[in-house]
């Protein structure tokens, strides 16, 4: 059990996003810019020292199934950082807004990107856009998830987003959701979704039907930030005031 701060050599202490790429280096988003560590010394990325850096805040992290490593930037857009290089994505490449608050590749290998303006979904190099007008009940999305069938769940802050054959079903308050504003989703073994709510808990979403777990069934906290199952089907979920199993 081992910590590390700003002590240590990360420029800030606030972790908002953690990945690893094939080359086996830890990456961490920050607020203060981006962090790659190799086990004994970190190294940032930031505005200050990398010129496609046009923001320091990285919210979100992933690594694609070709070994990239995309970066979402509260405020400067989409990066791409492979052999070495960073490559820039922003309003003027077809991005909808420079706020990325979340990053999903779905099984077919098409990216999905959560804005503040809408979902963005980028495919053969060109970047398509999905907002209210096509049937989103936000434009603001938090979370984005792919069910085993192939359906993209999309968390926003007007609801739950269900999006198949290219139709948006909404699922808000009036069909049972606990609050709104969706933080995380998550499906389980047996096909059940689990739904992270802001000051709602946590909404399992099985037979049609929502069931709401708050702070009175045990939660530390209503505000759900990230779901995920373990090996032996023990269920983690985070919270603004812990983890709870």
């Amino acid at each position: 059990h081992d910590v590390w701060t700003i002590d240590h050599g990360l420029p800030q202490n606030s972790i908002l996003s953690i990945t690893q790429t094939p080359d086996g280096y830890l990456w961490f988003g920050t607020e203060e810019g981006l962090v790659r560590f190799n086990g004994k010394t970190f190294y940032l990325f930031c505005k200050a020292n990398t010129e496609e850096m046009k923001h320091n805040c990285v919210m979100e992290l992933l690594v694609d199934k070709k070994g990239s490593l995309w970066i979402g930037i509260l405020g400067g857009g989409l990066n791409r950082y492979k052999d070495g290089k960073f490559t820039v994505f922003t309003t003027k490449d077809g991005l909808s807004d420079y706020n990325i608050r979340s990053i999903f590749e779905d099984k077919g290998g098409s990216l999905w990107l959560g804005t503040d303006k809408g979902l963005n979904l980028y495919k053969d190099e060109k970047f398509f856009i999905y907002t209210t007008k096509d049937g989103l009940s936000s434009n603001i999305i938090r979370s984005i998830f792919e069910d085993n069938e192939g359906n993209l769940w999309i968390g926003t802050t007007g609801g739950l987003n269900r999006f198949e054959n290219e139709k948006f079903t909404n699922y808000t308050i009036k069909e049972g959701l606990s609050n709104n504003v969706v933080l995380s989703i998550y499906e389980d073994r047996e096909s059940s979704l689990w739904v992270g709510i802001d000051g709602g808990g946590l909404n399992r979403f099985r037979d049609g039907k929502f069931t709401t777990y708050t702070t009175k069934e045990g939660l530390s906290n209503n505000n759900v930030r990230s779901i995920c199952e373990g090996s032996k089907g023990n269920f983690w979920i985070g919270t603004d005031t812990g983890l709870n199993r």
